[in-house]
């Protein structure tokens, strides 16, 4: 990863200690989509217009689970950029074996501070920063009626029972849509997924990232400690998007 400060950035987003940044790529090797689900955010642009001919730019694009999804589906042009470089490896291994190499463009970079050539028709960022910043980030790269997709948390549940959890700063939908709002943005779309398919989800996830830590803790020992962390802490935040809060993938026009 090109510096010390995006490693950090990008070990964040994945609820990786720095002790275990170095090995992001081993703990996550049996992990293909790194954010919201590829195929709901291929059908919520394909059902908003998004289709062959359209530019799509992907920040953080991970593995390129969503970009390669996209290409494929519905026969538009990716530029996927991560910080990651086995990410992007991996990226466009994913593009060959699905025959989408030539729609889809995958490089290193630090997408902080990517800046906005050529407008795009349609700039995503899953699974990286908290709403307001993505969606400042992602602005700049569309013009007016350009969309945009980001994912954040909001909260379920009402501010009383959330202050016991010390989750009363996140927004509730209502809030999160009267900020796009507020830019003078239109929201498309949103999707919320229900409980049970957040909780099968979240429990293959686990399920893969605990053998890859096992996996790695056989191998480095002194890392253990480490990943049993890293395993808590996953366990935590899978029940809050389990109950409290919920994942949302939200597809807004600029404009």
């Amino acid at each position: 990863m090109p510096t010390t400060s995006l490693q950090r950035c990008v070990a964040s987003s994945l609820g990786v200690t720095s002790v275990l940044t170095p090995f992001i790529e081993e703990l996550f090797a049996p992990i293909s989509a790194l954010g919201s689900s590829p195929r709901v955010i291929a059908g919520m642009l394909g059902r908003a217009g998004v289709g062959r001919g359209s530019r799509v730019l992907d920040l953080a694009c991970g593995k390129g689970a969503v970009a390669v999804e996209i290409a494929a589906r519905l026969g538009c042009r990716v530029m996927g950029i991560d910080a990651c470089a086995g990410f992007i490896d991996a990226a466009k291994r994913l593009a060959a074996a699905h025959s989408v190499e030539e729609r889809c463009v995958f490089r290193v970079g630090d997408v902080r501070n990517s800046h906005p050539g050529r407008r795009v028709d349609v700039a995503m960022m899953i699974g990286l920063d908290p709403f307001d910043s993505a969606a400042a980030s992602l602005r700049r790269h569309v013009g007016g009626g350009g969309l945009y997709v980001l994912d954040d948390c909001v909260r379920m549940w009402n501010l009383e029972r959330s202050k016991k959890l010390g989750i009363e700063d996140v927004p509730t939908r209502g809030a999160a849509q009267a900020y796009f709002e507020s830019l003078g943005d239109e929201v498309v779309s949103c999707h919320v997924p229900p409980p049970s398919r957040v909780r099968r989800r979240n429990k293959v996830l686990y399920r893969r990232l605990s053998e890859s830590a096992a996996s790695l803790g056989e191998q480095r020992p002194r890392l253990k400690g480490e990943l049993r962390a890293f395993l808590d802490g996953l366990r935590k935040a899978n029940k809050l998007l389990e109950g409290p809060l919920r994942g949302t993938v939200w597809l807004v026009r600029r404009g």
